[in-house]
């Protein structure tokens, strides 16, 4: 009895050694499972928070913002940053076709060549048609790859492994959807319900963002752009007259504008009707855009057809003394390009032509030839210059600063120097510089010269000047000569 005590004492004792051994571990272990439980919530309340705070950031930075650009750029950013995807993208509906606006990696490197997507249609397509978020967990590039194959695989262009899933969420502003927003993942599974609201959160905002970014971009593309042909118009012309091309001017660099009209439109647009006339100059536009540099610009104005501006046209290289004044040019005479002369043997030219044909005593042109000379051949618009130039034989209407010369004719060249002459008044005027200078319509010094020339010549005379037909006409031709303004620091004039 004793031994058997004794042994049944032992094995209570081990038992109740055992349980307590059990009960001490156990409480042991229960605080330090209960540190752990809470750091996890902790993190995961971090990281909640810390979403939020982004989700709030970004719903600030792409509400200030009317730029479609910024909202793209913003939104593709923030959304991998939010959601921790390898690829984000932004489809905007334009028909039935989404259309990319923007795709960006995680790793910054933007994403090119997406296809459009129709509705019906794949992830996105499903998407936008059903109003409704689809979700993928795996081989979702796979599901993305469009019907006709165009050989675009997001893996191949960040050179990483494929993705494997992914949330499309529609954008809708009322009851209308307006696009997709969606992110990808390489990594099976990698998106739960709370990274589902949190997108549409996301998503909710960008929509709203979106369609009042295209709303002013349309808004002000339709302020700038001619509605027939698509052309930028008079105020988008005025604005880069007085920006990108006056930015060259400012430089040293040149810029050519020039005028393309269409011959007797008028009577095709009668013959035909202006629905044919409307559809030609669509294709007139269209011709015109595709044959001029990326950089150069082609516009409509009203009154105007068609402006082509060639920005740094070849026509005027950036450094012109290398070309004007390089001996081999110098030495060979080229038609409508260059001329060697000084004022005085300019005027004694068109003194010869004020006199009727004889200088010094002596006919060295046929009064027939200085009349035909004399005899305006058109009235029309110049094509070039724009204006009515009265041309005769290659010599236009003679102008000054205080109206046009009735009875006088000449040329003022692009590159300043010119001259003109009055058979009435028997008077010649030329002035020569010594470098390219002026513009279009010369230099408007010779303007001014020729102004003081008329003063002189009629007090010479002694006749008063005559000033009731000038100043009527003073006003409108003054216009005229102010539109070459000089260039700077060029040398004065020869006498």
């Amino acid at each position: 009895m004793n031994t058997r005590h004794a042994l049944l004492l032992a094995s209570a004792g081990g038992a109740t050694a055992f349980f307590v051994e059990r009960f001490i571990h156990k409480r042991l272990q229960s605080p330090a499972k209960e540190r752990e439980s809470l750091r996890t919530a902790t993190k995961q309340l971090q990281h909640r928070n810390d979403q939020l705070t982004a989700l709030y950031n970004v719903f600030s930075e792409i509400t200030e913002s009317l730029s479609l650009r910024y909202v793209v750029s913003s939104t593709l950013r923030e959304t991998n940053n939010l959601m921790e995807s390898d690829m984000t993208v932004l489809r905007v509906l334009r028909g039935e076709d989404l259309v990319s606006v923007g795709a960006l990696a995680g790793n910054g490197q933007e994403i090119g060549h997406l296809p459009p997507v129709k509705l019906g249609e794949g992830p996105s397509g499903r998407a936008a048609k059903r109003g409704r978020l689809v979700k993928l967990d795996t081989d979702a590039e796979l599901a993305m790859k469009p019907a006709v194959d165009t050989g675009f695989s997001p893996a191949q262009q960040t050179s990483g492994p494929p993705l494997e899933s992914g949330l499309v969420m529609p954008l809708i502003v009322g009851a209308r959807v307006v696009g997709t927003l969606s992110c990808w993942s390489r990594k099976k599974y990698a998106y739960d319900a709370d990274a589902e609201r949190i997108l549409e959160m996301m998503a909710s905002q960008v929509a709203t963002a979106v369609v009042a970014a295209e709303a002013l971009e349309t808004s002000e593309r339709q302020a700038r752009h001619d509605a027939l042909t698509d052309l930028p118009n008079r105020h988008q012309l005025n604005e880069d007259l007085n920006g990108e091309l006056a930015h060259l001017v400012e430089s040293g660099r040149h810029a050519v504008v020039a005028m393309v009209d269409i011959d007797h439109f008028k009577v095709f647009n009668d013959d035909f009707g202006h629905r044919v006339g409307d559809v030609t100059l669509q294709k007139v536009a269209s011709v015109l855009r595709h044959s001029v540099r990326e950089k150069d610009r082609v516009y409509r104005a009203v009154g105007i057809p068609i402006w082509p501006l060639l920005m740094q046209s070849s026509l005027l290289p950036g450094d012109q003394d290398d070309l004007f004044f390089d001996p081999r040019i110098l030495d060979t005479p080229i038609p409508a390009a260059n001329g060697l002369f000084t004022a005085r043997s300019l005027a004694r030219i068109y003194a010869l032509l004020a006199e009727g044909g004889t200088l010094d005593g002596v006919r060295l042109l046929s009064r027939r030839s200085v009349t035909r000379a004399s005899q305006v051949q058109t009235r029309e618009r110049d094509r070039v210059l724009l204006l009515p130039m009265h041309w005769r034989l290659g010599y236009h209407s003679a102008f000054t600063t205080r109206g046009r010369v009735r009875t006088g004719f000449g040329h003022f060249g692009y590159g300043g120097s010119g001259a003109w002459c009055d058979p009435e008044q028997r008077l010649a005027v030329a002035m020569v510089t010594n470098q390219v200078a002026g513009g279009p319509f010369g230099d408007v010094r010779i303007a001014r010269l020729g102004a003081a020339a008329v003063r002189c010549a009629s007090l010479a005379r002694g006749k008063p000047q005559r000033s009731a037909r000038d100043e009527r006409e003073r006003e409108r031709e003054a216009i005229l000569a102010s539109v070459g303004p000089a260039a700077a620091r060029v040398p004065e004039p020869e006498s």
